[in-house]
């Protein structure tokens, strides 16, 4: 990463691995950013990029909105509003939803292509910290401060399957990382 300082102009070299289109999953970004860009009102507790493209990024804020952006666009493209502090989002794998947990567990998904909300869940009673969307789409999963890991089908009203925490820390990205590995084969 190089900056300098005349001209409020930052250069930066951004490698992204794991989540590219190219060759041995690498994509390299080259960016100069001429001005600074508020994302939210207050701080940025959030920021997902899709995995899919790596075009598009969501970003959720203690101004309880979750922003889409297009990459190298200075504005978001959409927002959408959830009722507490946003901390976690997520997209799906086509990149057409977004889910995002809040400061008091709540979590939304909205459809990005018609704008609207799709679904709300308040099964959490504390502090949602973490989602992912399984890499077939349809299920995702949300751990919280209130010791609870959740499994989700986006098509039930309700979680299909709630862990405890035991005596080992609950890490949803663990999960997923499980699920994913056993989803390739």
């Amino acid at each position: 990463t190089t900056t300098t300082t005349n001209d409020r102009k930052l250069q930066a070299k951004i490698l992204i691995v794991g989540d590219g289109q190219t060759q041995d999953n690498m994509v390299l970004i080259n960016a100069t950013i001429q001005q600074e860009l508020e994302a939210h009102k207050g701080r940025v507790n959030a920021l997902r990029l899709g995995r899919r493209s790596c075009r598009v990024l969501a970003t959720g804020g203690d101004d309880k909105k979750v922003n889409i952006w297009t990459i190298m666009k200075p504005v978001a493209v959409m927002s959408f509003q959830h009722t507490h502090a946003v901390n976690s989002v997520s997209f799906d794998t086509k990149e057409q939803r977004v889910l995002a947990g809040s400061s008091f567990g709540s979590l939304k998904i909205w459809d990005l292509l018609e704008r609207k909300i799709i679904s709300t869940w308040n099964e959490h009673k504390a502090n949602c910290l973490t989602v992912d969307v399984h890499p077939l789409g349809d299920f995702f999963a949300s751990g919280s401060m209130d010791n609870l890991l959740k499994i989700w089908d986006l098509r039930q009203p309700t979680s299909v399957q709630t862990y405890k925490k035991t005596h080992s820390r609950h890490n949803v990205i663990k999960i997923f990382t499980r699920w994913k590995m056993d989803s390739i084969r």
